[in-house]
């Protein structure tokens, strides 16, 4: 005997508990093990299935681990199969027909993975099936009217396959069904009209097929309101995107319970059902691109629950109700022509029209414009091109260069330059003096066809070779024979220095040849341990580089003697005194010593390295130009150093 009302309550709900876990973990006391047919209902199930990811690997051979929640989705009940549960899987293959032998199984579930074929029809062969989800996936066939036998199903939800048939009348039989979802398939044929007569169905999904019937009947008419009671439980109905015909019927105003109603993509035709407003508990309204007709009706401003609402693009007239205007915007509205009351689209007019033609017109114009502007600047560049290639040629075809050409009282030496002008032309030009040295004087002349050279005249008794004057005329005449207003900063030096280095021989910028710089014997820049030009080594171009950089560093031409020695010597003599700022460029001392004062000592040390007395002592090249990079890191070298550092000899001569 129990003690009371309350304690007889609490045992109740203790014994609840109690049993409850054993069910949900599919575990008996007594250690049941899965009936055989079972098993092999289920290997024969794996077997038929693509289980890429081996989520199926758990159903190995062991009877005992059905049950027993080693396997993988299933669930159990004293030794029956009760579910299957295997959605986002990805699995594929098909669902064998072994399926019908679970007769216990009261879930299938197997969404959103990749299972084509059809569906069987030995499912029918279980009656307490209730859940058969199987959407998403890739499905095809009809759907079995033996589903129909499920009588126990309450939600069937096939969407979003390649389904294809009809709807099975059958399934009218699924009395306690809720839920019915076979939209985004092919189905094709009419709506069955005992499925819409459902006393429990309170989802019905139909949308994205190709049912093609009148749906008028389908509530048995706006007469007969027999059926309207069976249909008190529906609260969603989507019928969007068929080919259903007829009027929309009067018997929806019976349903409710309605929340949702879309009909949108359809052929219907005819009013809008004025009792519509009735449903007061209609949340949602789609009608649009029918064929509707006839006035909106002032009941459904009666709809207060009504959030969404959409008759556009139909053939409806007259005014707008206020309410509905003033809670839904034009879009709800839009594509119906005689329909009055909200902003409609603007038409152009003829007016409009011409101005934008004339716009596209003028745009096609400026566009045309564009293209030929672009093409004659193409033209012209590639004229210009041509003309490059012919001067070049030209130049070829010339005396080469350090040609010497007899005229009158001396001789006339081309060194450079696409074209080649004569004595008389010569004295003909404005000059200017761009500096002086030991050798002679430095002029910027004009021709008379505007073409601007660089000559140099040699003093007379003083003969030099081809290189000496090709070293004079190119780097040492930017560094010493310019004009008073013209001066090189400290980037602009350093540029030039790594130039030469990354250029290895110093040919480019110092010879006409590729030799090394060494080979030419010009005054200054020859190693000592020189006495023959057979003698040329990797070392003495070293030393030649080493006085190139001392050149820049003190703005002294390395071709006149300072007190009786060279400039290698004059400088070390000038460090060894600890007068270093003597030996820097006035230029240099004039821009920010703070900041570039290591940068100065630095290269000045890296200089006398080069020009050490001794070949062996002297860096490699390329370990000179290593030393340049981190002194100055960003000009750090690349492929076009050399050619940055002859544009700025060009730039400032």
């Amino acid at each position: 005997m129990f003690r009371g009302k309350k304690l007889g309550k609490r045992k109740c709900k203790l014994l609840f508990i109690s049993i409850f876990p054993l069910v949900a973990s599919g575990k008996g006391l007594d250690g049941v093990i899965v009936n055989q047919s079972n098993y092999q209902a289920l290997r024969a199930f794996k077997n038929e299935l693509i289980d890429i990811r081996g989520v199926l690997s758990s159903w190995n051979e062991s009877e005992s681990g059905v049950c027993s929640g080693a396997w993988v989705g299933i669930k159990c009940v004293q030794g029956q199969v009760f579910a299957i549960q295997l959605p986002w899987k990805g699995l594929g293959g098909h669902i064998s027909s072994k399926i019908g032998q679970l007769h216990d199984l009261r879930k299938l579930n197997l969404h959103n993975n990749f299972i084509s074929g059809p569906i069987p029809s030995s499912i029918g062969s279980l009656p307490n099936l209730r859940g058969l989800y199987l959407f998403n996936n890739r499905l095809s066939g009809s759907i079995p009217p033996s589903i129909g036998h499920c009588f126990s199903l309450r939600s069937l939800d096939l969407s979003n396959n390649l389904l294809n048939g009809i709807i099975p009348p059958s399934l009218a039989n699924l009395t306690k069904l809720y839920r019915l979802n076979l939209s985004f398939n092919s189905l094709s044929g009419s709506i069955p009209v005992r499925i819409t007569q459902s006393p429990s169905l309170t989802f019905l999904s139909l949308q994205n097929n190709n049912l093609s019937s009148a749906v008028s009947n389908l509530w048995g008419g706006s007469a007969n309101y027999s059926y309207q009671l069976h249909l008190s439980s529906l609260f969603s109905l989507n019928l969007e995107n068929n080919q259903l015909v007829n009027q929309i019927p009067e018997a929806l105003s019976g349903i409710n319970n309605l929340s949702v109603l879309n009909l949108k993509k359809n052929n219907f035709t005819g009013h809008i059902p004025v009792n519509i407003g009735n449903i007061s508990t209609i949340t949602q309204i789609d009608l649009s691109e029918n064929k509707l007709t006839g006035k909106i009706p002032m009941s459904l401003s009666n709809l207060r629950n009504l959030s969404s609402f959409n008759v556009s693009y139909n053939n409806l007239s007259g005014s707008i109700p206020a309410v509905l205007l003033h809670k839904f915007n034009s879009s709800s509205f839009m594509g119906n022509v005689q329909l009055c009351g909200y902003n409609k689209p603007k038409k152009l007019s003829t007016k409009d029209i011409l101005l934008i033609a004339a716009g596209i017109l003028l745009g096609g114009l400026l566009i045309l414009f564009c293209f030929l502007l672009c093409f004659l600047i193409g033209k012209r560049a590639n004229l210009r091109a041509k003309n490059r290639k012919s001067a070049i040629h030209s130049q070829k075809a010339t005396p080469a260069m350090g040609t010497e050409v007899e005229s009158g009282g001396g001789r006339l030496v081309h060194y450079d330059g696409p074209f080649v002008f004569t004595a008389d032309e010569l004295l003909c030009a404005t000059a200017e003096i761009m500096g002086k040295s030991t050798f002679g004087t430095a002029y910027k002349a004009t021709l008379e066809d505007g073409n601007e050279v660089a000559v140099k005249r040699l003093r007379e008794k003083i003969t030099k070779g081809q290189r000496e004057f090709e070293n004079e005329g190119s780097l040492a005449s930017f560094l010493h024979a310019r004009g008073p207003e013209t001066t090189i900063d400290w980037r602009t030096r350093m540029k030039i220095a790594m130039g030469i280095t990354y250029d290895y021989g110093l040919s480019k910028l110092m010879t006409a040849s590729m030799n090394a710089v060494a080979t030419g014997g010009a005054p200054g820049y020859r190693a000592p341990e020189l006495t023959s030009v057979k003698d040329v080594t990797m070392k003495a171009d070293v030393y030649s580089l080493g006085v190139i950089i001392l050149e820049l560093l003190t703005g002294k031409s390395p071709s006149e003697a300072m007190n009786g020695v060279d400039l290698p010597e004059w400088v070390a003599s000038i460090v060894k005194e600890e007068w270093t700022n003597e030996v820097f460029d006035l230029e240099l001392l004039k821009e920010d010593e703070f900041i570039l004062g290591d940068e100065f000592l630095n290269t000045l040390k890296l200089a006398l390295h080069c020009v050490d007395p001794s070949p062996a002592a002297r860096p490699e090249t390329q370990q000179v130009l290593k030393q340049l990079e981190e002194i100055k890191p960003e000009l750090a070298s690349t492929s076009g150093l050399f050619e940055s550092a002859c544009s700025c000899i060009k730039n400032l001569s």
